[in-house]
């Protein structure tokens, strides 16, 4: 791969998301209410102090950020591939590696950068109030942009999966319900009825992404992670912190890289993409060709 064809097609997409205005103005509402949160300790209200807060901060962003990563990656070939643009771009003298991973450096360039941004404005606020510590806010950063590539990385593999816009920006809602709200009202029915002991809990908890990424975000901020439940106790006393961490760090690994080797063979190898290419009226069979 050249790094100048990298760049050059990285840049386009991060001036292309950029035009998407939602998605600064997500993050801005994100780390908005992120900011607001905290000074609600400012009220009379005991539950509000500086721990708590905190963690509902973390809770805050690992809801926000999937749902951003998703949408964001779904926007990525499906677009292009339904207005034959895609097909045009692969005619040039690129190769189809360069266009793929160009397009997840700049989308994953732009994410980033406003994360950190906004990470960095909102730690420093809390910060000076004591709420945290420096370390903590370190290690959640770099899991937060671990979170954001994951996600990225999945809406970028329904994007490539899908011959259509409108089929790409579905899955990827579709994914983000299931992850952030029914996967939780799955397991808590689970629990109930058909009484789940806590390591099989703890294995379906696991398989959810986001909440492997909370439990890991909120081993930053306290020891007290039984607080989550049972199942998380019982793999806090077999494994510990540290076990538990690397556990947790290990099933975010597996999840990223199975979802941008899914988008890598949904875009193709070889010389065209993996779906079979239809030029729009815009472009002719020759172009395409």
């Amino acid at each position: 791969m050249r790094w100048t064809v990298l760049r050059w097609v990285a840049w386009k997409e991060a001036r292309q998301l950029l035009r998407q205005r939602w998605v600064p103005v997500g993050y801005a509402v994100l780390f908005g209410l992120g900011l607001l949160l905290w000074n609600a300790r400012l009220f009379p209200v005991g539950w509000f102090g500086p721990h708590r807060v905190a963690i509902a901060y973390f809770q805050l962003l690992a809801f926000g950020l999937p749902w951003l990563g998703l949408l964001a990656g779904a926007q990525a070939i499906a677009p292009e591939r339904e207005t034959g643009r895609l097909a045009y771009l692969l005619t040039q003298p690129v190769e189809p590696s360069e266009v793929f991973w160009g397009k997840a450096l700049g989308r994953f360039g732009i994410l980033a950068g406003l994360f950190l941004v906004g990470q960095g404005i909102t730690a420093l606020a809390f910060l000076r109030h004591g709420g945290g510590s420096v370390g903590m806010y370190g290690l959640f950063t770099a899991a937060g942009l671990g979170l954001i590539f994951l996600a990225l990385g999945l809406g970028v593999a329904v994007s490539a999966w899908s011959p259509t816009q409108a089929r790409a920006t579905g899955g990827a809602l579709g994914l983000s319900l299931m992850f952030l709200l029914v996967s939780d009202l799955v397991l808590l029915t689970a629990a109930l009825f058909l009484r789940l002991s806590a390591p099989t809990l703890f294995f379906l908890t696991t398989l959810n992404p986001v909440q492997s990424f909370r439990v890991l975000a909120l081993s930053t901020l306290t020891d007290r992670l039984d607080i989550l439940g049972p199942a998380v106790g019982w793999a806090l006393a077999q494994l510990g912190t540290s076990g538990l961490r690397l556990l947790l760090t290990g099933s975010l690994l597996v999840w990223t890289g199975t979802a941008w080797a899914l988008a890598r063979v949904g875009f193709g190898f070889g010389d065209r993409p993996a779906w079979r290419l239809k030029p729009s009226t815009g472009v002719s069979e020759a172009e395409v060709t």
